[in-house]
């Protein structure tokens, strides 16, 4: 299979992206944030976060 992208492209978009998904996903500000909106648990926050890419739920 070919690609028309260079060589190691994705473990470079990897390196520069993951620092702010870390920063993110590891904020104490986010246990917060969601509690607010009624999210306490720590494992519905989890998947509250996991899930929110893919859009709202109907």
């Amino acid at each position: 299979m070919t690609t028309p992208l260079p060589e190691r492209a994705g473990r470079r978009c990897h390196n520069v992206l993951n620092p702010l998904h870390s920063t993110h996903y590891f904020s104490p500000d986010l246990g917060r944030e969601l509690a607010a909106v009624g999210i306490d648990d720590s494992r519905g926050a989890y998947f509250a976060v996991r899930a929110a890419a893919m859009g709202a739920v109907g």
